[in-house]
């Protein structure tokens, strides 16, 4: 039995025996099919990669956007509201942040076979 992105090299011959130039067609569509997976890859990891940048710079924002409101909250005389908005709202931040952690650490051991 044999596997791989080709036929084996036996088949190959006899498709050339068939049809002259039969073989180097199979070869070149097998390198086309592999260079447009490799393509369709690189878009999907520079997607990830905007995706977290993203990810990074409005989780920031909305941390500072709470830090502030909070604080303005508490210089205007409503420190229950303010210490609530703040904690609850860096709560949220920090879950989210152990559960991504969580997340990745479990993707990279799927990834590496470890568990």
């Amino acid at each position: 039995m044999y596997s791989g992105p080709l036929s084996h090299p036996d088949m190959l011959a006899k498709y050339e025996e068939i049809e002259k130039g039969t073989a180097s067609r199979i070869i070149k569509m097998a390198e086309n099919q592999s260079e447009h997976r490799q393509t369709i890859e690189k878009r999907v990891i520079q997607a990830n990669i905007q995706n977290e940048n993203t990810g990074m710079f409005l989780a920031f924002f909305m941390t500072i956007t709470i830090i502030l409101a909070s604080a303005f909250l508490v210089f205007s005389g409503k420190d229950v509201s303010g210490l609530v908005m703040l904690f609850s709202g860096l709560g949220i931040q920090f879950i989210n942040y152990f559960k991504q952690k969580k997340k990745e650490s479990n993707s990279l051991n799927f990834t590496t076979g470890m568990i």
